[in-house]
Order: structure tokens, then sequence, then C-alpha cells
């Protein structure tokens, strides 16, 4: 899914069902859906310690987001910078 990176916050908090720390980075971004006129938006949390590379975001650029899985097994695999199509 090609995203616009609008921003990215660290996240630390305590889980509440658990009881267990979690830290990560929450993603802002944003990008088309055809139920949506304009942009959608939304975030994007990626825990510490995942496999995904988070690569040092140009903020307002696009990314492909890419998802394995389906349905609830939807995980984000990985994140790819879309180069600028000439």
């Amino acid at each position: 899914m090609k995203v616009t990176v609008l921003g990215k916050r660290k996240v630390n908090f305590t889980d509440k069902k658990t009881g267990e720390l979690v830290k990560g980075t929450s993603i802002y971004v944003a990008y088309s859906d055809e139920d949506v006129k304009g942009l959608k938006s939304d975030s994007v949390f990626i825990k510490d310690g995942s496999d995904v590379f988070l690569p040092d975001f140009e903020f307002g650029e696009q990314y492909d987001f890419v998802y394995e899985g389906f349905g609830k097994r939807t995980y984000l695999s990985s994140i790819v910078k879309v180069e600028d199509e000439e």
C-alpha cells in the first residue's frame, strides 16, 4: 500500500490487560481510499524489536508499506521508499 509519511512518534505504554511495558514507534500516514474524498489518514504502530526495518523517513515522501497475511493475521512485513518516477 503506497502511503505518504506525515510524521512519527516514539511510544511507551503499559498494556492494561497484561501489565507488559510496550515500546515502539507510531508512523502517521495518508493514502488514497476509494471510499474517501481526498486522502485517508491513519497511524501504524511498529513494536521495538520487530523485524520491520524503520528507515529514516523523509516526511512528505511516499513509501510502500508491504503487508502479509489476511484478516486478523495481517501484519506489516516491510517498508520501502518509493523512488521518483521520471
